[in-house]
Protein backbone atom coordinates (compact mmCIF):
# COMPACT_ATOMS: atom_id res chain seq x y z
CA UNK A 1 0.00 0.00 0.00
CA UNK A 2 1.29 3.46 -0.88
CA UNK A 3 2.45 5.73 1.92
CA UNK A 4 2.63 9.49 1.62
CA UNK A 5 4.18 12.17 3.83
CA UNK A 6 1.83 14.33 5.87
CA UNK A 7 3.64 16.78 8.11
CA UNK A 8 5.74 14.90 10.65
CA UNK A 9 3.97 11.59 10.03
CA UNK A 10 3.36 9.18 7.20
CA UNK A 11 -0.15 8.16 6.30
CA UNK A 12 -1.37 5.66 3.70
CA UNK A 13 -2.48 7.37 0.50
CA UNK A 14 -5.51 5.07 0.31
CA UNK A 15 -7.02 6.69 3.41
CA UNK A 16 -8.79 9.24 1.26
CA UNK A 17 -12.24 10.61 0.45
CA UNK A 18 -13.16 7.59 -1.67
CA UNK A 19 -12.23 5.06 1.03
CA UNK A 20 -13.97 6.94 3.83
CA UNK A 21 -17.09 7.49 1.73
CA UNK A 22 -17.36 3.74 1.15
CA UNK A 23 -16.92 2.98 4.86
CA UNK A 24 -19.50 5.49 6.08
CA UNK A 25 -21.99 4.63 3.35
CA UNK A 26 -21.88 1.01 4.54
CA UNK A 27 -22.17 2.08 8.18
CA UNK A 28 -25.28 4.18 7.56
CA UNK A 29 -26.70 1.96 4.79
CA UNK A 30 -27.10 4.94 2.51
CA UNK A 31 -24.99 7.22 0.35
CA UNK A 32 -23.06 9.85 2.27
CA UNK A 33 -20.78 12.64 1.14
CA UNK A 34 -17.46 13.04 2.97
CA UNK A 35 -16.56 16.74 3.05
CA UNK A 36 -13.37 16.66 5.14
CA UNK A 37 -11.24 14.41 7.32
CA UNK A 38 -8.34 14.67 9.75
CA UNK A 39 -5.91 11.84 10.48
CA UNK A 40 -3.27 11.17 13.12
CA UNK A 41 -1.39 8.28 14.64
CA UNK A 42 -3.57 6.78 17.36
CA UNK A 43 -0.69 5.58 19.55
CA UNK A 44 2.91 6.77 19.93
CA UNK A 45 6.12 4.80 19.53
CA UNK A 46 6.41 1.87 21.92
CA UNK A 47 2.68 1.45 22.50
CA UNK A 48 1.96 -1.04 19.70
CA UNK A 49 4.12 -3.62 17.91
CA UNK A 50 2.05 -5.75 15.59
CA UNK A 51 0.04 -3.07 13.81
CA UNK A 52 -0.29 0.61 13.00
CA UNK A 53 -3.32 2.51 14.27
CA UNK A 54 -4.70 5.70 12.76
CA UNK A 55 -7.35 7.88 14.36
CA UNK A 56 -9.59 9.58 11.78
CA UNK A 57 -12.22 12.27 12.25
CA UNK A 58 -14.56 12.28 9.27
CA UNK A 59 -16.93 15.13 8.40
CA UNK A 60 -19.83 14.02 6.23
CA UNK A 61 -23.30 14.89 5.01
CA UNK A 62 -25.95 12.21 4.99
CA UNK A 63 -28.18 14.18 2.67
CA UNK A 64 -27.47 16.81 -0.01
CA UNK A 65 -30.09 19.05 1.60
CA UNK A 66 -28.27 19.25 4.94
CA UNK A 67 -26.42 22.52 5.51
CA UNK A 68 -24.08 21.31 8.23
CA UNK A 69 -21.71 18.36 8.16
CA UNK A 70 -21.70 15.83 10.98
CA UNK A 71 -18.65 14.16 12.50
CA UNK A 72 -17.83 10.47 12.79
CA UNK A 73 -14.77 9.01 14.51
CA UNK A 74 -13.00 5.79 13.51
CA UNK A 75 -9.83 3.82 14.12
CA UNK A 76 -8.06 2.27 11.11
CA UNK A 77 -5.76 -0.66 11.82
CA UNK A 78 -3.15 -1.79 9.28
CA UNK A 79 -0.16 -4.09 9.06
CA UNK A 80 3.07 -3.04 10.79
CA UNK A 81 5.79 -1.23 8.88
CA UNK A 82 8.60 -3.50 10.07
CA UNK A 83 9.30 -6.46 7.81
CA UNK A 84 10.22 -8.51 10.89
CA UNK A 85 6.90 -7.73 12.57
CA UNK A 86 5.00 -8.50 9.36
CA UNK A 87 6.73 -11.87 9.18
CA UNK A 88 5.91 -12.66 12.83
CA UNK A 89 2.29 -11.63 12.30
CA UNK A 90 2.02 -13.77 9.16
CA UNK A 91 3.49 -16.83 10.89
CA UNK A 92 0.93 -16.46 13.69
CA UNK A 93 -1.89 -15.82 11.20
CA UNK A 94 -2.51 -12.89 13.52
CA UNK A 95 -4.24 -10.44 11.22
CA UNK A 96 -6.67 -13.03 9.89
CA UNK A 97 -7.42 -14.23 13.43
CA UNK A 98 -8.24 -10.71 14.51
CA UNK A 99 -10.32 -9.90 11.45
CA UNK A 100 -12.37 -13.08 11.92
CA UNK A 101 -12.74 -12.25 15.61
CA UNK A 102 -14.18 -8.82 14.92
CA UNK A 103 -16.37 -9.76 11.96
CA UNK A 104 -17.62 -13.23 13.02
CA UNK A 105 -16.80 -14.29 16.58
CA UNK A 106 -17.47 -11.16 18.63
CA UNK A 107 -20.89 -10.46 17.05
CA UNK A 108 -21.87 -14.03 17.96
CA UNK A 109 -20.53 -13.69 21.50
CA UNK A 110 -22.44 -10.44 21.96
CA UNK A 111 -25.59 -12.11 20.65
CA UNK A 112 -25.14 -15.03 23.09
CA UNK A 113 -24.60 -12.68 26.02
CA UNK A 114 -27.59 -10.52 25.14
CA UNK A 115 -29.80 -13.59 24.81
CA UNK A 116 -28.65 -15.08 28.12
CA UNK A 117 -28.46 -11.97 30.26
CA UNK A 118 -31.00 -9.75 28.49
CA UNK A 119 -28.57 -6.85 28.38
CA UNK A 120 -26.28 -5.39 25.76
CA UNK A 121 -22.93 -6.16 27.43
CA UNK A 122 -20.16 -5.32 24.97
CA UNK A 123 -16.75 -7.02 25.20
CA UNK A 124 -14.93 -5.03 22.56
CA UNK A 125 -15.09 -2.17 20.08
CA UNK A 126 -17.53 -2.46 17.18
CA UNK A 127 -16.02 -3.42 13.83
CA UNK A 128 -17.14 -1.40 10.81
CA UNK A 129 -17.32 -2.44 7.14
CA UNK A 130 -14.06 -2.11 5.20
CA UNK A 131 -13.73 -2.22 1.40
CA UNK A 132 -10.07 -3.33 1.20
CA UNK A 133 -8.02 -6.27 2.46
CA UNK A 134 -5.60 -6.33 5.39
CA UNK A 135 -7.31 -3.37 7.04
CA UNK A 136 -9.65 -3.29 10.04
CA UNK A 137 -11.92 -0.32 10.75
CA UNK A 138 -13.29 0.12 14.28
CA UNK A 139 -15.43 2.62 16.10
CA UNK A 140 -13.24 5.08 18.01
CA UNK A 141 -14.10 4.39 21.63
CA UNK A 142 -12.29 7.53 22.74
CA UNK A 143 -15.20 9.60 21.48
CA UNK A 144 -17.70 7.72 23.63
CA UNK A 145 -15.62 8.24 26.74
CA UNK A 146 -13.18 5.30 26.81
CA UNK A 147 -9.45 5.71 27.34
CA UNK A 148 -6.29 3.79 28.12
CA UNK A 149 -5.00 3.51 31.66
CA UNK A 150 -1.38 4.30 32.52
CA UNK A 151 0.50 1.10 31.71
CA UNK A 152 3.70 1.77 33.68
CA UNK A 153 1.92 2.61 36.94
CA UNK A 154 -0.12 -0.59 36.77
CA UNK A 155 -3.84 -1.09 37.30
CA UNK A 156 -5.40 -0.77 40.74
CA UNK A 157 -7.82 -3.32 42.18
CA UNK A 158 -10.99 -1.77 40.69
CA UNK A 159 -9.53 -1.69 37.18
CA UNK A 160 -8.33 -5.28 37.55
CA UNK A 161 -11.75 -6.44 38.76
CA UNK A 162 -13.35 -4.98 35.64
CA UNK A 163 -10.70 -6.68 33.49
CA UNK A 164 -11.14 -10.17 34.95
CA UNK A 165 -14.93 -9.88 34.82
CA UNK A 166 -14.75 -8.98 31.14
CA UNK A 167 -12.45 -11.95 30.60
CA UNK A 168 -14.96 -14.19 32.36
CA UNK A 169 -17.79 -13.00 30.10
CA UNK A 170 -15.63 -13.47 27.02
CA UNK A 171 -14.61 -16.96 28.12
CA UNK A 172 -18.13 -18.06 29.10
CA UNK A 173 -19.64 -16.86 25.83
CA UNK A 174 -16.94 -18.73 23.90
CA UNK A 175 -17.90 -21.92 25.77
CA UNK A 176 -21.49 -21.40 24.63
CA UNK A 177 -20.35 -20.75 21.06
CA UNK A 178 -18.32 -23.97 21.11
CA UNK A 179 -21.52 -25.88 21.86
CA UNK A 180 -23.08 -24.34 18.76
CA UNK A 181 -20.08 -24.44 16.41
CA UNK A 182 -16.92 -26.17 17.69
CA UNK A 183 -15.16 -25.61 14.36
CA UNK A 184 -14.30 -22.01 15.29
CA UNK A 185 -11.61 -23.32 17.66
CA UNK A 186 -9.62 -24.55 14.66
CA UNK A 187 -9.08 -20.95 13.61
CA UNK A 188 -7.49 -20.16 16.96
CA UNK A 189 -4.72 -22.70 17.18
CA UNK A 190 -1.56 -21.64 18.95
CA UNK A 191 0.42 -19.02 17.01
CA UNK A 192 3.48 -18.34 19.17
CA UNK A 193 4.45 -21.64 20.79
CA UNK A 194 3.18 -23.91 18.07
CA UNK A 195 4.29 -27.26 16.71
CA UNK A 196 6.06 -26.33 13.49
CA UNK A 197 5.96 -28.55 10.44
CA UNK A 198 9.06 -26.84 9.07
CA UNK A 199 12.02 -27.71 11.31
CA UNK A 200 14.02 -24.73 10.05
CA UNK A 201 11.25 -22.29 11.01
CA UNK A 202 10.91 -23.95 14.41
CA UNK A 203 14.62 -23.60 15.14
CA UNK A 204 14.59 -19.93 14.11
CA UNK A 205 11.60 -19.10 16.34
CA UNK A 206 13.04 -21.17 19.19
CA UNK A 207 16.43 -19.46 18.90
CA UNK A 208 14.88 -15.98 18.95
CA UNK A 209 13.05 -16.72 22.20
CA UNK A 210 16.08 -18.42 23.73
CA UNK A 211 18.20 -15.39 22.84
CA UNK A 212 15.71 -13.13 24.63
CA UNK A 213 16.03 -15.23 27.78
CA UNK A 214 19.81 -15.37 27.59
CA UNK A 215 19.93 -11.58 27.15
CA UNK A 216 17.61 -11.16 30.11
CA UNK A 217 19.75 -13.51 32.23
CA UNK A 218 22.83 -11.48 31.29
CA UNK A 219 21.09 -8.35 32.61
CA UNK A 220 19.92 -10.03 35.83
CA UNK A 221 23.46 -11.32 36.41
CA UNK A 222 24.59 -7.70 36.88
CA UNK A 223 22.12 -7.14 39.73
CA UNK A 224 23.91 -7.65 43.03
CA UNK A 225 22.52 -10.65 44.90
CA UNK A 226 20.57 -11.98 41.91
CA UNK A 227 23.33 -14.02 40.30
CA UNK A 228 21.66 -17.30 41.26
CA UNK A 229 18.46 -16.30 39.46
CA UNK A 230 20.42 -15.42 36.35
CA UNK A 231 21.95 -18.89 36.43
CA UNK A 232 18.54 -20.52 36.85
CA UNK A 233 17.19 -18.56 33.90
CA UNK A 234 20.10 -19.73 31.76
CA UNK A 235 19.61 -23.34 32.83
CA UNK A 236 15.89 -23.28 32.03
CA UNK A 237 16.32 -21.67 28.61
CA UNK A 238 17.07 -24.77 26.45
CA UNK A 239 13.78 -26.44 27.48
CA UNK A 240 11.63 -23.29 27.51
CA UNK A 241 10.13 -23.56 24.02
CA UNK A 242 9.13 -27.21 24.38
CA UNK A 243 7.64 -26.60 27.83
CA UNK A 244 5.63 -23.65 26.58
CA UNK A 245 4.44 -25.63 23.57
CA UNK A 246 2.95 -28.23 25.91
CA UNK A 247 1.51 -25.70 28.38
CA UNK A 248 -0.51 -23.78 25.78
CA UNK A 249 -2.20 -26.86 24.31
CA UNK A 250 -5.92 -27.30 25.07
CA UNK A 251 -6.44 -29.94 27.75
CA UNK A 252 -8.68 -32.94 27.38
CA UNK A 253 -11.40 -33.35 30.03
CA UNK A 254 -11.10 -29.73 31.13
CA UNK A 255 -12.75 -26.50 30.06
CA UNK A 256 -11.08 -24.69 27.19
CA UNK A 257 -12.07 -21.20 26.12
CA UNK A 258 -11.22 -18.61 23.54
CA UNK A 259 -8.35 -16.66 25.07
CA UNK A 260 -7.70 -13.01 24.31
CA UNK A 261 -4.02 -13.95 24.25
CA UNK A 262 -2.52 -10.49 24.76
CA UNK A 263 -4.48 -9.11 27.67
CA UNK A 264 -2.30 -6.23 28.84
CA UNK A 265 -3.07 -2.64 29.75
CA UNK A 266 -2.77 -1.10 26.28
CA UNK A 267 -5.30 -3.61 24.93
CA UNK A 268 -7.96 -2.43 27.39
CA UNK A 269 -9.96 0.77 27.26
CA UNK A 270 -11.76 2.03 30.35
CA UNK A 271 -14.78 4.29 30.85
CA UNK A 272 -14.80 6.69 33.80
CA UNK A 273 -17.87 8.33 35.30
CA UNK A 274 -17.73 12.03 34.30
CA UNK A 275 -19.05 13.10 37.70
CA UNK A 276 -17.06 10.90 40.08
CA UNK A 277 -14.09 9.82 37.98
CA UNK A 278 -14.70 6.24 39.08
CA UNK A 279 -13.91 3.54 36.53
CA UNK A 280 -17.16 1.90 35.40
CA UNK A 281 -16.72 -0.07 32.18
CA UNK A 282 -14.13 -1.75 29.95
CA UNK A 283 -13.57 -2.88 26.37
CA UNK A 284 -10.89 -5.21 25.03
CA UNK A 285 -9.12 -4.60 21.72
CA UNK A 286 -6.37 -6.34 19.72
CA UNK A 287 -7.03 -10.05 19.19
CA UNK A 288 -4.01 -10.99 17.05
CA UNK A 289 -2.61 -13.57 19.49
CA UNK A 290 -5.91 -15.19 20.47
CA UNK A 291 -5.80 -18.92 21.17
CA UNK A 292 -8.23 -21.66 22.16
CA UNK A 293 -6.96 -23.16 25.40
CA UNK A 294 -7.13 -23.01 29.20
CA UNK A 295 -8.65 -19.88 30.77
CA UNK A 296 -5.73 -19.85 33.20
CA UNK A 297 -3.41 -18.64 30.41
CA UNK A 298 -5.29 -15.36 30.04
CA UNK A 299 -5.42 -14.99 33.81
CA UNK A 300 -1.69 -15.58 34.22
CA UNK A 301 -0.91 -13.10 31.46
CA UNK A 302 -3.20 -10.39 32.82
CA UNK A 303 -2.21 -10.79 36.47
CA UNK A 304 1.48 -10.73 35.60
CA UNK A 305 1.47 -7.77 33.21
CA UNK A 306 -1.26 -5.39 34.31
CA UNK A 307 -1.60 -4.80 38.08
CA UNK A 308 0.24 -2.35 40.27
CA UNK A 309 2.60 -3.83 42.85
CA UNK A 310 0.02 -4.09 45.64
CA UNK A 311 -2.51 -5.91 43.49
CA UNK A 312 0.08 -8.14 41.79
CA UNK A 313 1.40 -9.53 45.07
CA UNK A 314 -1.52 -9.22 47.50
CA UNK A 315 -4.78 -9.62 45.59
CA UNK A 316 -4.39 -12.51 43.16
CA UNK A 317 -6.86 -14.69 45.06
CA UNK A 318 -9.33 -11.80 45.20
CA UNK A 319 -9.15 -11.43 41.42
CA UNK A 320 -9.41 -15.16 40.81
CA UNK A 321 -12.58 -15.16 42.93
CA UNK A 322 -13.92 -12.16 41.03
CA UNK A 323 -13.26 -13.95 37.74
CA UNK A 324 -14.79 -17.22 38.91
CA UNK A 325 -18.03 -15.74 40.25
CA UNK A 326 -18.58 -13.85 36.99
CA UNK A 327 -17.77 -16.98 34.97
CA UNK A 328 -20.16 -19.05 37.08
CA UNK A 329 -22.92 -16.46 36.77
CA UNK A 330 -22.65 -16.35 32.98
CA UNK A 331 -22.31 -20.14 32.66
CA UNK A 332 -25.52 -20.52 34.66
CA UNK A 333 -27.31 -18.00 32.45
CA UNK A 334 -26.08 -19.88 29.35
CA UNK A 335 -27.02 -23.34 30.68
CA UNK A 336 -23.38 -24.37 30.96
CA UNK A 337 -23.36 -25.35 34.63
CA UNK A 338 -22.42 -28.94 33.81
CA UNK A 339 -19.26 -27.66 32.10
CA UNK A 340 -18.23 -25.36 34.93
CA UNK A 341 -15.24 -26.30 37.07
CA UNK A 342 -15.04 -25.58 40.80
CA UNK A 343 -13.17 -22.61 42.19
CA UNK A 344 -10.57 -24.95 43.67
CA UNK A 345 -10.04 -26.51 40.25
CA UNK A 346 -9.53 -23.06 38.76
CA UNK A 347 -6.93 -22.21 41.41
CA UNK A 348 -5.14 -25.51 40.79
CA UNK A 349 -5.12 -24.83 37.05
CA UNK A 350 -3.77 -21.32 37.65
CA UNK A 351 -0.96 -22.75 39.76
CA UNK A 352 -0.25 -25.38 37.12
CA UNK A 353 0.29 -22.56 34.59
CA UNK A 354 2.80 -20.64 36.74
CA UNK A 355 5.60 -21.39 34.27
CA UNK A 356 3.54 -19.56 31.64
CA UNK A 357 3.37 -16.64 34.07
CA UNK A 358 7.15 -16.72 34.52
CA UNK A 359 7.72 -16.64 30.77
CA UNK A 360 5.20 -13.81 30.48
CA UNK A 361 7.29 -11.90 33.01
CA UNK A 362 10.45 -12.65 31.04
CA UNK A 363 9.21 -11.98 27.50
CA UNK A 364 6.28 -9.55 27.74
CA UNK A 365 6.66 -7.58 30.98
CA UNK A 366 9.84 -5.75 29.84
CA UNK A 367 7.88 -4.34 26.89
CA UNK A 368 4.86 -3.48 29.05
CA UNK A 369 7.01 -1.42 31.41
CA UNK A 370 9.52 0.02 28.95
CA UNK A 371 10.24 3.71 28.73
CA UNK A 372 9.61 5.31 25.36
CA UNK A 373 13.34 5.85 24.76
CA UNK A 374 14.05 2.15 25.36
CA UNK A 375 11.74 1.01 22.59
CA UNK A 376 13.36 0.05 19.26
CA UNK A 377 12.64 1.72 15.94
CA UNK A 378 10.47 -1.06 14.55
CA UNK A 379 10.86 0.08 10.95
CA UNK A 380 14.58 -0.69 11.15
CA UNK A 381 14.24 -4.23 12.54
CA UNK A 382 15.32 -7.24 10.50
CA UNK A 383 15.13 -11.00 11.07
CA UNK A 384 18.61 -10.84 12.61
CA UNK A 385 17.17 -8.71 15.44
CA UNK A 386 14.57 -11.30 16.43
CA UNK A 387 16.09 -12.26 19.77
CA UNK A 388 17.48 -8.87 20.76
CA UNK A 389 15.04 -6.23 19.53
CA UNK A 390 13.85 -5.34 23.06
CA UNK A 391 17.14 -5.78 24.91
CA UNK A 392 17.18 -2.18 26.18
CA UNK A 393 13.86 -2.68 27.96
CA UNK A 394 15.47 -5.21 30.36
CA UNK A 395 17.33 -2.34 32.02
CA UNK A 396 14.23 -0.26 32.66
CA UNK A 397 13.80 0.98 36.23
CA UNK A 398 10.22 -0.25 36.69
CA UNK A 399 10.93 -3.64 35.15
CA UNK A 400 13.93 -4.11 37.42
CA UNK A 401 11.88 -3.21 40.51
CA UNK A 402 9.10 -5.67 39.68
CA UNK A 403 11.22 -8.48 38.26
CA UNK A 404 13.37 -8.51 41.40
CA UNK A 405 10.21 -9.38 43.33
CA UNK A 406 8.93 -11.87 40.76
CA UNK A 407 12.08 -13.98 40.62
CA UNK A 408 11.89 -15.21 44.24
CA UNK A 409 8.10 -15.54 43.86
CA UNK A 410 8.44 -17.95 40.93
CA UNK A 411 11.32 -19.72 42.71
CA UNK A 412 8.96 -20.43 45.63
CA UNK A 413 6.36 -21.67 43.14
CA UNK A 414 8.90 -24.24 41.90
CA UNK A 415 9.06 -23.09 38.27
CA UNK A 416 12.47 -21.40 38.43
Amino acid sequence: MDIEENGDSTFPSWINFEFLTKVLSEVFKKDVSVTNFEIERAVPKGENYLSILYRVMVEYKGSPTRNHAEKYFIIIKTLPESELMKKILTEMDGFQKELYMYTNILPELHRIIKSAKEKNQQISARCLPCPIENVIVLEDLKHVGFQMAMRKEGLDLEHCKLAVRNLARFHAASMALYKIDPSFADKYKEGLFKEYEDEKEKKKSQKDMEDMLYNLAATVEKWEGYEKYAQKLKESTPTMFERMTEIVKPKNNYINVLNHGDCWTNNMLFYYCPKTGKVEDIRFVDFQISRYSSPALDLQYLLCNCPNDEVRFQHKDTLLEEYYFELADYCKAMNLESDLISFEQLKDEFEEKNYFGLMTACLALPIVLAEKDDMPDLKELTEDDGGSFNIDSYSGKRFKEIFKKLLPYYERKGVL
